[in-house]
């Protein structure tokens, strides 16, 4: 009956050699991929504090409406 053919040692060294290398090519990719995810946070917080400022000056609709309805006014009052 034959035995299971047993790794070798230099075979095993082989193997662990190839798995350090990918897991050490995994650790430099997950870091690059945290800067990337902290820079486009950064940006995504930025343009959010953008767009609240731009928004918090843009009229109110019941403001943009009663000030056309003073403009509107004003103007039939001229023309009268």
């Amino acid at each position: 009956m034959p035995t299971p053919a047993t790794p070798s040692l230099d075979e095993l060294e082989i193997a662990l050699d190839a798995a350090t290398a990918q897991m050490q090519q995994l650790f430099e990719e997950n870091a690059r991929l945290r800067i990337e995810l902290a820079e486009a946070s950064e940006r995504m917080r930025t343009a959010g504090y953008k767009l609240r400022v731009v928004a918090e000056r843009l009229p109110q609709p019941a403001v943009a409406a009663e000030n056309g309805a003073e403009v509107a006014k004003a103007g039939l009052e001229k023309a009268a």
